[in-house]
């Protein structure tokens, strides 16, 4: 079974008005655990890419400046992420960017914050930040969406293997079965 872990940076927080600025995605065979195909590209906004953003992410107009625009890459993603199931940490937020540009993602939807509430119950918070932290996994560094994939497939998997521990009778399917939104 495999599955698109799957992260953006945007200019804001806001699809109506803020723009997409980079899209990183890994394919993951849940079997092996190991990343088999890995997409990732910088996205001209067309707009000044916000300091706050800058200094959170570390990229820049120069950056996007001769990226791709989102027209120009939205078949080379769609044909990337094709019908396999779609995880991220709070994928909505990118999921909203992604349709809000276009793309129509009926894809079947984890998101490993959900599997880090039954997971690490209480937590002051469920950033991926903080969850990887509980996890004694230190994930120093900017956002960037490609980096933030591959540590979220990291925390996924400890999330993972702690819920199994719990429910050791339950198989990885029915765990994302039960995680899984369309």
């Amino acid at each position: 079974m495999h599955i698109i872990a799957l992260d953006i940076e945007t200019t804001g927080f806001h699809p109506e008005n803020d723009k997409i600025i980079e899209i990183g995605a890994a394919l993951v065979n849940l079997e092996t655990r190991k990343i088999e195909a890995e997409f990732e590209t910088f996205i001209n906004p067309g707009v000044p890419i916000p300091h706050v953003i800058t200094n959170l992410t570390g990229i820049t107009d120069q950056d996007t400046g001769n990226a791709p625009t989102m027209d120009d890459i939205r078949a080379d993603l769609i044909a990337f992420i094709k019908e396999y199931p779609i995880m991220g940490h709070n994928i909505g937020f990118d999921i909203s960017f992604l349709e809000s540009n276009g793309l129509n993602l009926p894809n079947v939807r984890l998101d490993s914050m959900d599997i880090a509430h039954i997971a690490i119950p209480k937590a002051e918070s469920y950033s991926l930040e903080i969850v990887a932290e509980k996890l004694g996994m230190s994930k120093p560094g900017q956002h960037r969406a490609l980096k933030d994939v591959k540590d979220n497939i990291e925390v996924m998997f400890k999330l993972l293997d702690i819920y199994f521990a719990k429910n050791s009778s339950e198989e990885l399917s029915d765990i994302i079965e039960k995680s899984l939104s369309p």
